[in-house]
């Protein structure tokens, strides 16, 4: 997965563009078809804002975004939310397969008697 983090008003400290690798990188284990996130930082007035967009094959892309005093605290919502919605998408994409085979019931018709 490709993890792109920029910052609206300047450059991203490495401290913090570890983190955000960090926390996204995390959430590969909820969607495997996660290709690439861009992550966007900006600080505004005492509150820090991140948006994030994730881009899924096959799928549409998903966008979440937190907002706090900190930075951690807005990363952390930013997660939670994608975590969130990939979960979704992923109970979506595996209940659209077809039933389990103990599931699928014989077809009744021509056989025997």
């Amino acid at each position: 997965m490709e993890i792109i983090v920029a910052n609206r008003h300047g450059e991203v400290s490495e401290r913090i563009r570890d983190l955000v690798e960090d926390r996204f990188r995390s959430l590969d284990r909820f969607e495997s078809r996660v290709s690439r996130v861009e992550v966007t930082l900006a600080d505004e007035k005492n509150r820090w804002e991140v948006q994030a967009l994730a881009s899924v094959d096959r799928a549409e892309p998903v966008h979440s975004h937190g907002e706090a005093r900190e930075v951690r605290s807005a990363l952390d919502q930013a997660v939670d939310r994608m975590a969130r919605q990939l979960k979704r998408l992923r109970e979506r994409h595996r209940d659209h397969q077809g039933p389990a085979n103990d599931e699928v019931t014989p077809a009744s018709g021509g056989g025997e008697p």
